[in-house]
């Protein structure tokens, strides 16, 4: 306090604030039930008892603690800003309190400084002291405050995230899956595709509304993080997406997404094993959905067929050339373009498989086979170069690997 304050005048007009602290506790009420909405919502008696002790806090800083907040005034002040975040009132609001309490309590000073006819110095000095206050109960209450909102929504995003798996997984009662249906404006009637998206990088669950790509997020769905994946399910197929890898499942209601989640996951591991990005249904992958999955058959036919090249002389290029071959509809003038060589060199190197394998090309089984075994190889060698998982034949004893 200056010095050139008389103690009494600062006495005396802090002793009248305290005694009108539930007069002063009042003015404050009534100016945030007219002032701002949300505090309405409150009942008089809780909104008063709170302002009775914001006021009380307030004037005991500026007297008996000396400008210092105790450590049971600080407790208090967070117990306001965690009861203040469970009754929806927002930070916004908070701050339009804390000014509202200090502008009361600083006019109701004037008023008495007036009336007494102190110094009005001591008016000043106390307008300065209840600013400080101000500012260090609004860093305690808006903490307290973000803490508990912060709890609330990872709560929240755990609860939906919770649904979005019980249903993709197939392990919600049907009452559950309603329930949910009706908690976050899914239409429980219409039917869903499952999607799996794999991006450049794992995806928390918060980050995933965010890491969608701008395609998906006008879709009505619901989304979660499945592994290192975002997973979920649109009223409607995403249209095409090359920043990401992404399975899509046929459509089912809910209580029978996890048929259409099973094969979106399918999907998923299928064109990242074999390097595509975009989106991709599970029927347009055709054969290469069987190709990846089925690992007994793909290893019987790469040692058959892709080893027996691979150990011979120019058995890369070999390889190289037998699936340019096959990819350019096994027309001898296009393979050539795509390889920047001679016709001939081509014949001659499809001839030199067939010798090697024992084979004819003109046998369509064999065809087949070999298309078979070529891309199993270059399956195997992306998911290991990648790290990739490899799907698991859906047979009897196995199941598709989901990661969770």
């Amino acid at each position: 306090m200056s010095a050139a304050i008389a103690a009494e005048d600062w006495t005396r007009l802090l002793d009248r604030l305290v005694s009108d602290r539930v007069r002063i506790a009042d003015s404050v009420v009534s100016a945030l039930r007219t002032r701002i909405p949300s505090y309405r919502r409150l009942s008089l008696d809780t909104l008063a008892a709170e302002v009775r002790t914001v006021v009380e806090l307030a004037l005991r800083y500026v007297g008996k603690d000396r400008g210092t907040v105790a450590t049971d005034s600080s407790a208090a002040l967070e117990a306001i800003g965690r009861l203040h975040a469970h009754q929806g009132i927002s930070v916004q609001d908070l701050l339009h309190a804390r000014r509202t309490v200090v502008q009361l309590i600083l006019q109701r000073a004037q008023d008495v400084s007036s009336e007494l006819e102190l110094n009005s110095a001591a008016a000043i000095e106390l307008a300065q002291t209840i600013f400080a206050w101000s500012d260090s109960a609004t860093v305690t209450i808006t903490r307290a405050h973000d803490h508990v909102v912060h709890e609330l929504v990872n709560s929240e995003l755990e609860r939906r995230s919770a649904y979005v798996r019980g249903v993709l997984h197939g392990t919600l009662s049907p009452e559950e899956t309603l329930d949910g249906a009706r908690a976050y404006g899914i239409d429980p009637r219409a039917e869903y595709v499952a999607v799996r998206i794999r991006c450049a990088g794992p995806a928390t669950s918060t980050q995933a509304q965010s890491r969608l790509p701008i395609e998906f997020s006008a879709i009505p769905g619901l989304y979660t993080r499945i592994g290192d994946d975002i997973a979920g399910f649109l009223q409607c197929s995403p249209a095409s997406d090359d920043s990401s890898t992404v399975g899509v499942g046929p459509k089912r209601r809910l209580e029978r997404l996890a048929e259409s989640f099973r094969l979106a996951t399918r999907a998923v591991e299928t064109a990242s094993g074999f390097g595509l990005t975009g989106v991709h249904d599970y029927s347009a992958l055709g054969l290469r959905m069987t190709v990846a999955a089925d690992e007994e058959v793909g290893d019987i036919l790469t040692r058959k067929y892709v080893q027996l090249l691979a150990d011979s002389n120019s058995g890369d290029e070999l390889i190289a050339s037998l699936r340019a071959y096959f990819e350019c509809g096994m027309h001898v003038e296009t393979t050539a373009e795509r390889l920047f060589v001679h016709q001939n060199t081509v014949r001659y190197r499809i001839s030199r498989c067939e010798e090697l394998l024992n084979v004819s090309l003109r046998d369509l089984r064999t065809v087949f086979e070999l298309w078979w075994a070529l891309e199993r190889d270059a399956f195997e060698k992306r998911c290991a170069k990648t790290d990739l998982p490899q799907p698991q034949h859906p047979g009897a004893n196995s199941k598709v690997r989901v990661k969770s």
